[in-house]
């Protein structure tokens, strides 16, 4: 899964403070990205962690380090209730976790198995490709 997430060309690991965005709202803030949830078990956090949806404004990943553009919102969840498994803190209230979804391509199912749930604006899920690969000096863009 990506590792980095680029907006107004810095570069945000796991771990950071990142810009959000409340998607009922428009209102906007900081939080913590603390990891990653699996489209297929939103359920799950949204009942235990009391996980609300949050847009992040980025613009590009780093997928393996392949660097691409987002051509809509990335999808994320905010936590609001710190969740604990057999004793054991999964996630703290206040953090993100950026959504993924399992590859819809070749292409995909070449580079990583998960990729991060993006919506274009007609409300698609983007499905990555190599024109979506930021190039450099003759050579893929590398972080």
């Amino acid at each position: 899964m990506c590792g980095t997430l680029k907006f107004e060309n810095r570069a945000h690991m796991v771990g950071n403070i990142i810009p959000i965005v409340n998607p009922a709202n428009g209102k906007q803030g900081m939080a913590r990205w603390s990891g990653f949830a699996q489209n297929e078990k939103l359920g799950y956090w949204r009942q235990y962690g009391k996980a609300v949806d949050i847009n992040i404004p980025a613009t590009r990943i780093v997928e393996q380090n392949i660097e691409l553009r987002l051509r809509g919102t990335l999808q994320a969840l905010g936590i609001k209730s710190t969740v604990n498994v057999h004793g054991r803190i999964i996630a703290v209230a206040g953090e993100v976790k950026v959504i993924t979804r399992e590859p819809l391509s070749e292409w995909e199912k070449k580079i990583h198995h998960r990729w991060p749930l993006v919506l274009e604006e007609a409300g698609n899920i983007q499905i990555f490709n190599f024109k979506d690969v930021m190039s450099g000096p003759g050579q893929l863009a590398l972080l």
